[in-house]
């Protein structure tokens, strides 16, 4: 499916936010090879110590990290000054590995296991956040794994990382799921189907505190999925609304 891809994919740019000061400054957006692999581990650091909560995500390895550019998945990353500022890393899993390969987690068809792809880890340097790389780097993933047959698309989110539920909700995916992965880091699973779109109930939709997980679980296996997120009070809830799927 990966054929011939081009490395360099657009120029454009972005706002540097250096304390009270913004910087305006050009960025390159790219497919990573194995000399940027250096560049995406230092971010990957950068991201672990800037964190308030450990849990909210899962480090890679510089060896998976590896496989995400070579035979196993692909990786684009955008660079500005030199330096790496944003990555998403795509993966795609085997069947048995369970963090990763979360078909069973929708009941998907085993047939179909060769057209799933993960969005394994979107992260964007602190200084440049706000300039919507996730979105941009998500959108363009989406339409280069549709150029390459592949149609299930797969995140997963901690419950606590809200500007990562907004990017994925916002970027077409919907929650399917609210289990434990990574050892036991709880996560929300995403999910898109690029090529049907799930049907919507005629049913109420109920909204959830994001924070509410057994209420959260018990709807997801009623067939319920979180279509959308927004402030209430003091924290968040979940929209939830009934969705069937087709495979």
């Amino acid at each position: 499916m990966r054929g011939k891809l081009s490395k360099k994919i657009e120029c454009g740019s972005v706002v540097k936010r250096l304390g009270a000061r913004n910087e305006k400054v050009d960025y390159e957006m790219i497919l990573a090879e194995e000399k940027h692999l250096p560049d995406i581990m230092k971010l990957q650091e950068i991201i672990v110590q800037d964190l308030e909560n450990e849990t909210m995500f899962n480090p890679s390895s510089t060896e998976f990290m590896r496989q995400h550019i070579e035979s196993k998945g692909l990786t684009i990353c955008i660079y500005a000054e030199n330096e790496i500022i944003a990555y998403n890393s795509l993966y795609f899993p085997e069947l048995d590995e369970p963090d990763y390969y979360m078909g069973a987690d929708v009941n998907l068809p085993l047939e179909d296991i060769d057209r799933v792809a993960n969005f394994n880890n979107v992260l964007v340097h602190p200084e440049y956040r706000g300039n919507k790389l996730g979105l941009k780097t998500n959108n363009y993933a989406c339409h280069l794994l549709k150029s390459m047959n592949y149609r299930h698309f797969f995140a997963t989110v901690s419950p606590y990382n809200i500007p990562s539920i907004r990017l994925f909700l916002d970027s077409g995916f919907i929650i399917r799921g609210l289990k434990y992965k990574y050892a036991g880091k709880l996560r929300y699973v995403f999910y898109q189907d690029c090529e049907k779109s799930p049907k919507a109930s005629e049913e109420s939709e109920i909204a959830l505190n994001n924070m509410a997980i057994e209420e959260q679980q018990q709807i997801l296996k009623q067939g319920y999925c979180g279509v959308d997120i927004r402030r209430a009070g003091k924290g968040f809830e979940i929209l939830y609304g009934m969705r069937t799927f087709e495979y």
